[in-house]
């Protein structure tokens, strides 16, 4: 039995569509709840659907990665009472996906699950209609920040509530270019175009929760709403940067569950820390409805939109790179070290041979070490 348990019942502020959203405190002294978490949804634009299962983490070990849920069964029902069963990632436990091209718009659907302990828990039922196309992405600096907003409106007032992922790519160089190989017994080669080191694209998917409501207009409309508020000066604008945004329409139950959420994440930091309460959504016990479960079931559909912007958009502003200290070194005759790449040499002329004269760290010559990826985007 779980003691020492707090409810906050927020039905005053936050009446919803067949349910209400809770905020469920841990106890302090919490170390063995293992209580269920789902996220999951239909994209009834790909007819895909994907529900990972997982258990809330420890409070006293905040930094351990969250328990999967596995060997569950896991299905969605219609309204006409049909089910579609989910399989299981072979690979990624905890994690089960289907497809079912009878998926549609202005239709119901619940999730039912079956833990291989044998407790039930289901959904509310769901439905979703097509999400509007985004209008615009914009951007803007202020006050040596950039940022990115989006644009839209449904002009059949039927939207109102929305959610927005967005995935950021930048190119980015490394300070200096080591354009050889060094291969042992004072012997260069130059690099080949598949492995260089000098150019990198860093990708990075949005972690935190953006939602918006037009609920208050009387027009539904959403305009210049800030994704993404970065620095000017580093690495992220300094080459080109892609921002690539996700818009959802969602339930006015499913904003009410991501923006308390927001608020509970936001006094922790991160999405991903554990988190000292949890937010109940639409998913409960099926035989113990004073059991706390997490997360939240949608049916939805996806509008998306990418922008570039190009650091010569940016000139007038002066922004500048980030650069590590970086300091040359002469290559001595002895063995190049571990931790430092050639970025100079001398050729012989006899023999074409090519001998390294001048090395720099490996922070400073190899893009890779900032977490990017040396491999460049199709959409570039």
């Amino acid at each position: 039995m779980i003691k020492c348990r707090k409810l906050k019942f927020f039905c005053c502020l936050l009446l919803l569509i067949g349910g209400c959203v809770e905020e469920y405190e841990l106890p302090e002294t919490a170390t063995d709840l293992k209580l269920l978490v789902v996220d999951g949804n239909i994209n009834l634009d790909d007819k895909i659907a994907v529900v990972k299962l997982s258990r809330t983490q420890d409070l006293v070990v905040a930094d351990q990665e969250p328990v999967q849920e596995h060997g569950a069964q896991v299905s969605i029902e219609d309204e006409s009472g049909q089910r579609f069963q989910l399989k299981e990632n072979p690979i990624q436990e905890g994690r089960y996906t289907g497809y079912n091209a009878s998926w549609a718009y202005n239709k119901k659907y619940k999730l039912h699950i079956k833990t291989s302990q044998g407790k039930e828990y289901q959904s509310e039922f769901v439905s979703t209609h097509k999400t509007p196309a985004i209008d615009s992405l914009t951007w803007s600096v202020e006050g040596g920040k950039v940022i990115l907003a989006a644009n839209t409106h449904d002009s059949a007032n039927k939207t109102r509530y929305y959610k927005w992922e967005y995935v950021e790519t930048y190119e980015y160089k490394s300070y200096m270019e080591s354009a050889f190989m060094y291969t042992g017994n004072w012997i260069l080669v130059l690099r080949p175009s598949s492995s260089q080191i000098y150019t990198c694209w860093a990708t990075t998917p949005s972690t935190t929760i953006l939602v918006g409501s037009s609920a208050h207009l009387a027009k539904d409309i959403i305009a210049h709403y800030p994704l993404v508020i970065h620095e000017g000066d580093g690495d992220r604008f300094g080459i080109k940067f892609s921002l690539l945004v996700h818009q959802y329409a969602i339930s006015k139950g499913e904003f009410d569950y991501w923006t308390m959420l927001r608020k509970n994440t936001e006094s922790v930091g991160s999405l991903f820390d554990a988190q000292p309460s949890y937010v109940t959504g639409n998913v409960s016990s099926v035989k113990n409805l004073d059991e706390p479960v997490f997360g939240y079931f949608s049916a939805r559909s996806r509008s998306s939109k990418r922008v570039f912007i190009e650091a010569k958009e940016l000139k007038k502003w002066g922004f500048k790179p980030k650069w590590p200290e970086c300091r040359i070194f002469e290559a001595a005759g002895e063995p190049i070290p571990s931790n430092m790449n050639v970025v100079s040499a001398e050729i012989n002329p006899t023999t074409g041979r090519a001998f390294p004269t001048l090395l720099a760290t490996k922070e400073c010559t190899d893009c890779r070490l900032k977490g990017g990826d040396t491999r460049r985007p199709d959409f570039w």
